[in-house]
């Protein structure tokens, strides 16, 4: 009998991740773990790294000192074999924080090992765009301060030559980075290129553009005087520029560039948009949800002239600048659009207000301290510091009640009971007493009072209680019934005079007037923040802050007005019934105090608007999201701060691919949308972009239909490595939590099983027989017929994600769905359980039959062993290590794909 010499024999094949054969650690879900190598380590997780940010299981900061420590280990044991992978990683895989942290970590690790050589040519051959030798300084600066070592800096020197241009410099040179062109050129003195005559005087330019000397730009920047005179044309003047694009062309103005020195709209145009639910405040004193303001095309409160928000010139004397800002008046928009679900970022301001807005949605902001020339600047560009305007005109209400109602209605959100029977409000009796007595009068009701010398206990009593008039004031304005986290303000067009009562009673009731601010606090925070809407519309600017409350679970909300001049405004327009507050007040408003609580400056790009500085700026998730577009300014009023609609420029291929959705409601043609999808589907330009294959999805879930097959075309093009097995396959996707909880990064949507599913879903189409399962504690199959559409079958695929439970169950699943197929490919981040069966993940399946684990997390423990035999693993999101499986299937050993 044959031992050797079977039908199942194969060559003994190796791949480069490879791990030890006995298993010494453990998975996260507590399966035997098997120890790679440190080269296999670092190459999967490298190609999954998204520096700085957390996983499933594994914290930001411990994957990140896990990733220094095996750069580190390998930049000395093998330079050469670095020298290699980090070029790749950077191009091929298009990773970018993550070589441009190793390169520089290498380079320290060699350095304090004493191994030279190759160490300039690391730094140099991660550095692909012209503003990453900026990062490169920003993180080793950072990390291990100023005193940067001789090889990191001829390797930047070098990556400068090659790529500072004067469009680069155009592009990437903005002043919101911390280290500029001119920053970069002092710290490592690059030579110009032989070859490049002018970059010389490019780098004068660059180092007189960081330093503020307003020194002509010299005759050999041709592009950069280009751009000079297109920026000093009058904005009135700049739209006819429009006709003349090789004017435009020899400016080097891409469409990033042309929206902001338009200062208005283009011909076609998209919007980046507000997350639903931010209050927009109308015309009539109300306020609406943006969905509501977009579904009803509802009127705002727009600015009726374009501000002047040019870019500051570098140095003196300063262009003359347009101070005025114009009315604020009742708009209505042009167009209203709803954009579909976008990732935002919640915008975080000193007087407590929180925006919600997409990357790319523009703001009128002040960017330095001090500075009074605010320009436009998008959410993705805010750093905290930045200054966002607050309009102080905004002083539009309705005809409902009058200041009486408002101040009755007022002292009992304060200190008012309004759940029971009969109204009761409880305080002090420091004048408010006699005004509720008289409120009663005036409706032909008394009321009764509990004095316990500390405080008094009003009952608003009726003979007819069933009849109370007091209690059907409360009602009438939507109060009665609520508790005290409840209380707020009614959503009715309010006259001014009711808003300014409805304040006075709250202060007068249960707030407090001191020697530098006044305030007023309560468990509702809905309360609180509708109170600091109201005194903005009458130009006082307030803050808002929490705090624990020793008396309730629930935080205190705390609103104070310290600004001298919001002082003296409130002064004007309440009357204060409690005595010794209105004294309080009037003495604090002689003091003319300017307050720098939350760093909110007066001091106004006109007396119209103050600034509310930005504390932080936060991922908020994928919500959906609207905009308007309001003529001329472009300015409105959201939440109780200026906001603009900002023209999206969609033409570099990223772009495209980000806003195909924008383009629909920008109602371009058939002839542009033509031009579009053929660029999309280029086989050069998806070359030349290196998007990840999951781009393209993300890409389809937020496009209309119109776009789909131009989509098929370029994922078709992006996944080319991943192979067309014949034979029988098993393909099996993750579906578990850790797989489906979080995106990618923290900017992505697309979860990393969407990513598996998508290698799964092309492997099973283009494939003989492809059996294609989704696991988790249990199994699902998903049938994928040939010629379909990958990403209508991802949509399909997706929608089933979460049938099985949330575990992760390698071994049990493969044992489950294995009938004879020649191999096995396992799309996971390998973090299995043990399972009920014995044998682990290896053992699932005959030896002879290959197993390919394809690893998207990158985690230390393998889940068997790997690299030898028909047992083999690779990873990352791109399709590039795709290519390593037919060199295995043919018998031939795979190396590593550099």
């Amino acid at each position: 009998m044959s031992k050797f010499n079977t039908a199942t024999t194969r060559p003994a094949v190796s791949s480069p991740v490879r791990t030890e054969r006995t298993p010494s650690g453990r998975t996260y879900e507590g399966a035997p773990g098997y120890v790679r190598d440190a080269k296999g380590e670092l190459f999967l997780l490298a190609v999954s790294n998204m520096v700085g940010e957390d996983t499933f299981y594994e914290k930001a900061g411990d994957r990140d000192e896990r990733f220094r420590h095996l750069v580190h280990q390998v930049a000395v044991e093998d330079g050469e074999w670095m020298s290699r992978f980090l070029p790749w990683l950077r191009g091929v895989a298009n990773m970018r924080t993550a070589p441009i942290v190793a390169a520089l970590e290498a380079v320290r690790a060699r350095l304090s090992a004493g191994r030279h050589g190759l160490n300039r040519q690391l730094v140099d051959s991660v550095l692909q765009r012209a503003d990453e030798p900026g990062e490169a300084l920003a993180y080793w600066t950072s990390r291990y301060g100023r005193a940067v070592p001789k090889p990191v800096k001829r390797g930047l020197a070098d990556a400068v030559r090659r790529l500072y241009s004067e469009r680069n410099l155009l592009k990437y040179d903005g002043d919101t980075r911390g280290f500029r062109f001119g920053d970069v050129i002092d710290l490592v003195h690059p030579a110009p290129a032989a070859d490049k005559a002018w970059q010389g005087e490019l780098f004068a330019h660059a180092l007189d553009r960081r330093h503020g000397r307003d020194k002509p730009i010299h005759e050999a920047l041709t592009t950069l005087r280009a751009r000079a005179e297109l920026t000093a044309l009058p904005v009135d003047l700049r739209r006819a520029a429009l006709d003349d694009p090789g004017r435009l062309k020899a400016a080097g103005m891409t469409w990033e560039a042309l929206a902001g020195w338009l200062q208005g709209p283009m011909d076609k145009q998209a919007w980046e948009c507000l997350a639903e639910g931010t209050p927009i405040w109308l015309p009539d004193g109300t306020v609406a949800p943006v969905e509501r303001v977009v579904a009803e095309s509802l009127p705002v409160l727009a600015y009726d002239k374009e501000w002047d928000l040019r870019e500051p010139k570098m140095g003196r004397p300063y262009p003359v600048r347009d101070q005025e800002t114009g009315s604020l008046t009742p708009t209505m928009p042009v167009r209203w659009i709803d954009s579909g679900e976008q990732p935002v970022f919640a915008v975080q301001l000193a007087s407590g207000r929180v925006i919600e807005a997409t990357a790319n949605h523009r703001w009128a902001a002040r960017t330095r301290e001090g500075s009074r020339r605010p320009t436009w600047r998008a959410t993705a560009d805010l750093t905290p510091g930045c200054a966002i305007p607050v309009p102080l005109t905004a002083g539009f209400f309705g005809s409902l009640g009058d200041e009486w109602d408002g101040w009755f209605v007022g002292a009992m959100l304060g200190d008012g009971n309004m759940t029971g029977r009969t109204p009761t409000w409880v305080g002090h009796d420091d004048g408010t007493l006699a005004q509720l007595k008289e409120y009663a009068a005036k409706h032909g009701r008394q009321i009764s009072v509990e004095d316990n010398g500390t405080w008094v206990r009003v009952r608003l009593t009726d003979p007819q209680w069933h009849q109370n008039t007091l209690r059907d004031v409360l009602i009438e304005h939507q109060v009665w019934g609520l508790k005290g986290e409840e209380k707020r303000i009614a959503n009715l067009p309010y006259s001014r005079a009711f808003i300014c009562g409805l304040i006075a009673g709250l202060i007068d009731s249960d707030g407090s007037v001191e020697a530098r601010q006044v305030e007023f606090a309560s468990i509702s925070e809905t309360l609180v923040r509708q109170l600091s809407n109201a005194l903005l519309r009458l130009g006082i600017q307030s803050n808002i802050s929490s705090k624990k409350n020793g008396l309730s679970e629930k935080p205190l909300w705390r609103l104070r007005v310290a600004d001298g001049r919001s002082i003296k405004r409130l002064r004007a327009v309440i009357n204060l019934r409690a005595a010794h507050k209105a004294v309080a007040l009037d003495a604090l408003a002689a003091q003319n105090h300017v307050s720098r609580r939350g760093a909110m400056g007066h001091r106004g790009y006109a007396d119209s608007i103050m600034w509310d500085r930005v504390v932080s700026i936060r991922p908020a998730g994928v919500k959906k999201t609207y905009c308007v577009e309001v003529r001329p300014s472009h300015l409105w009023v959201a939440n109780g701060v200026v906001t603009g609609n900002c023209v999206i420029p969609s033409m570099g291929y990223m772009a495209l691919l980000r806003n195909l959705r924008n383009v629909d409601e920008a109602g371009v043609s058939d002839e542009v949308a033509a031009q579009v999808a053929a660029k999309l589907a280029d086989p050069g330009e998806v070359a030349r972009s290196r998007q990840l294959p999951f781009r393209f999805y993300s890409a389809h879930r937020n496009a209309s239909r119109r776009w789909t097959g131009t989509l098929e075309k370029a994922l078709t093009l992006a996944t080319g490595n991943v192979p067309s097995f014949g034979g029988r396959t098993l393909v099996l996707v993750d579906t578990s939590a850790s797989m489906t909880s979080g995106g990618i990064s923290a900017r992505s949507t697309v979860t990393p099983v969407e990513a598996a599913a998508l290698f799964g879903v092309t492997l099973a189409a283009r494939g003989e027989r492809v059996d294609l399962y989704g696991f988790a504690d249990g199994v699902f199959r998903h049938r994928v017929g040939r010629r379909v559409s990958v990403l209508k079958e991802m949509d399909r695929f997706r929608g089933r994600v979460g049938e099985v439970g949330h575990g992760t169950q390698i071994a049990d699943s493969v044992r489950r769905t294995y009938d004879g197929h020649d191999r096995v490919v396992i799309l996971s981040d390998m973090q299995t359980m043990s399972g009920h069966y014995g044998g682990g993940v290896t053992g699932a399946v005959p030896e002879h039959v290959p197993m390919y684990g394809f690893n998207l997390q990158g985690y230390r423990h393998a889940a068997m062993p790997a690299g030898s035999g028909n047992r083999h693993e690779f990873g990352g999101f791109s399709d590039a290590t795709f290519r390593l499986i037919p060199l295995l299937e043919t018998g031939r050993n795979a190396g590593w794909p550099f």
